[in-house]
């Protein structure tokens, strides 16, 4: 892992490599809860999209735009995965847990209804209607509720970490 702290910048974000991830960080974010997220959400990102992702991300390009409806999974389930990670590495309780999932129901709820295709295909596209980067939350959730399903189909003998 590679951190770089810019005091030009005022977010963060992370960029996925084979084995680890670059970060720039605004100095803003550093010691703030976002961080282990941002961390988690980049380590998660080794297997989910650096070894299994949608065929229009192989192979992957850095230098021009590769649109894919599937970001919602390549992201989203990321995200729900760096949620699950913060829990079970004791970041977060469970309370906290419900907390990031309630705020992400409050991000789908305040926008215009987009299926997970049309939101992963939103941020190529740029619309002004709030929903650029709404395959975030709005796969996440999916990831949790495709849990929840595997779970209840299997008496919970299984989950998402097993497909």
């Amino acid at each position: 892992m590679l951190q770089i702290t810019d005091p030009t910048y005022g977010g963060g974000s992370g960029l996925e490599h084979q084995n680890s991830h670059v970060d720039v960080l605004g100095p803003g974010m550093l010691g703030t809860p976002v961080l282990p997220s941002l961390y988690a959400h980049e380590i998660f990102h080794a297997w989910n999209v650096k070894r299994l992702r949608p065929a229009e991300l192989w192979p992957y390009r850095y230098d021009e735009e590769q649109p894919t409806p599937l970001l919602w999974v390549s992201e989203g389930i990321t995200d729900y995965y760096a949620d699950l990670a913060e829990v079970r590495g004791g970041i977060v309780d469970p309370n906290g847990f419900y907390l990031m999932t309630s705020d992400k129901m409050s991000q789908v709820n305040a926008l215009p209804s987009t299926s997970l295709e049309d939101a992963s295909l939103s941020t190529w596209i740029h619309p002004r209607d709030g929903t650029e980067y709404i395959y975030y939350p709005k796969g996440s959730l999916a990831g949790f509720l495709i849990d929840i399903l595997v779970r209840d189909a299997s008496d919970n003998h299984s989950s998402l970490d097993d497909v």
